[in-house]
């Protein structure tokens, strides 16, 4: 399930965004305040916010249709962008050739913290080899943002500020 949650999130995006669903309503992984979050617990998917109590769901498929219910706040709408969403899943194969945008990401906010602290260990008197890992992560953090870049130049745009 590891790498490809990144690929069912990023159809969940996909589906927020053609319904006009700003990011800031939902969360994927992270529990965010204000948001309607879906987050992977020990027994299958958490889902908080959106003015319910929080609701433990055994699979993606019920965690997914749980945050689309809490999300739209329409049950029409929840079933419309559920049915997009298994339809979308249909396509998986084919999508999966390529990168996850959710899943660079991840790496992308993963690197950042790992060089974040490669900087204070580079300042100690022996950080000799952490400035040496440093600059790889650099070169690393760099081919990944160029692949963000090739596969969602809007996503790119957005991180790069947030980088910056």
């Amino acid at each position: 399930m590891d790498e490809l949650r990144w690929y069912l999130y990023d159809l969940v995006r996909g589906i927020m965004e053609k319904h006009g669903i700003e990011e800031t309503a939902y969360s994927l992984e992270t529990v965010r305040e204000g948001a309607v979050c879906l987050i992977p617990s020990d027994h299958g998917f958490l889902v908080s916010g959106g003015g319910d109590e929080d609701s433990e769901q055994e699979d993606f498929y019920r965690g997914c249709r749980e945050l689309f219910r809490r999300v739209f706040r329409d049950d029409e709408t929840a079933e419309t962008a559920m049915q997009e969403f298994l339809t979308r899943t249909l396509d998986l194969p084919v999508i999966m050739k390529g990168p996850s945008v959710s899943g660079l990401e991840a790496r992308i906010r993963k690197c950042q913290e790992e060089m974040e602290a490669l900087e204070k260990k580079a300042l100690e008197p022996d950080g000799q080899k952490w400035k040496a890992k440093l600059n790889l992560d650099r070169i690393y953090l760099g081919g990944l943002l160029k692949n963000l870049n090739d596969t969602d130049k809007k996503r790119y745009e957005k991180i790069k500020t947030e980088i910056i």
